[in-house]
């Protein structure tokens, strides 16, 4: 006897990630009834997400950052050249790609994040070198919301969740705070982790330290950190007038190699980069 059933299709909600389950078509999530994008429902599987939550205090940089990322992904073209593209699937994200050009027109910095519950940041990449095609999720949250020792979990919907966060601090600010350290935000979210979730020791997470405004330190810096952060060669093709020269594979991975030594440097020298954390 023939099955005449369709087969079961998975897709993670970008917005509450729940698993939705379904046979026929769907255009809300089954949980938070949030309207789902046709283009992520479509390519979920060729284009599988990257979760991510970014926490940090106020005005250490995590707009700039998520402006800067964005502003990155959309010059890549010049390098990744076979079929790369990028594109904006919320209203949100859209609004981010503008912004973007208008701040690098006009030459100014992004107004800081409101303290309200913030949209998914939801941008699908087609033909990436090395990494091929992805779609990277993401919420902003306003610093406000990390003062305390729990963060409050209606703020930061993926913290519990996703496999990777974001922990960014500024270098220079912790130079100059007397009252907070980088340890203080670092045991908010495993506090907050633990008290929320009493399965946490299941899921493998992982904590990315991201390390802003190092500007305005750079001549405290070691030698090897100061050469690269002035001659980083992605952020100069990508910057540069003159056409583009593609990276392939191969050389995108020497580019990550070289990622992972100078994070090595960072932890090595943590705390008398930061000043004493």
């Amino acid at each position: 006897m023939k099955n005449f059933f369709a087969p079961v299709r998975k897709v993670l909600c970008p917005y509450c990630l729940y698993e939705n389950q379904f046979r026929q078509p769907i255009d809300r999530c089954q949980k938070c009834e949030q309207k789902l994008d046709a283009e992520y429902l479509e390519n979920f599987h060729d284009h599988q997400p990257f979760f991510t939550q970014i926490i940090g205090w106020s005005q250490v940089g995590k707009t700039v950052y998520l402006q800067s990322l964005t502003y990155a992904l959309m010059k890549m073209g010049r390098i990744w050249k076979r079929v790369y593209a990028f594109a904006p699937l919320t209203d949100k994200t859209l609004e981010y790609v503008q912004n973007v050009r208008t701040y690098i027109h006009e030459g100014r910095l992004p107004l800081p994040t409101q303290m309200t519950i913030q949209e998914a940041y939801i941008m699908q990449l087609s033909g990436m070198e090395r990494w091929n095609s992805r779609t990277f999720v993401l919420r902003d949250v306003a610093g406000e919301v990390f003062t305390k020792l729990e963060f409050p979990i209606n703020y930061t919907p993926y913290l519990l969740r996703v496999p990777t966060t974001l922990l960014m601090v500024s270098l220079s600010d912790l130079r100059n705070d007397k009252k907070r350290g980088m340890e203080d935000l670092i045991n908010s979210y495993i506090h907050t982790i633990m008290e929320h979730d009493r399965n946490y020791k299941r899921q493998t997470r992982n904590v990315v330290v991201v390390l802003s405004k190092a500007d305005k330190i750079i001549n405290e810096l070691p030698d090897n950190l100061r050469s690269y952060l002035a001659d980083d060669p992605v952020a100069a093709m990508i910057d540069s007038k003159a056409p583009g020269k593609p990276i392939d594979s191969p050389q995108m991975q020497a580019y990550m190699i070289r990622l992972a030594q100078i994070s090595g440097v960072i932890e090595e020298g943590g705390g008398n980069i930061a000043g004493g954390l």
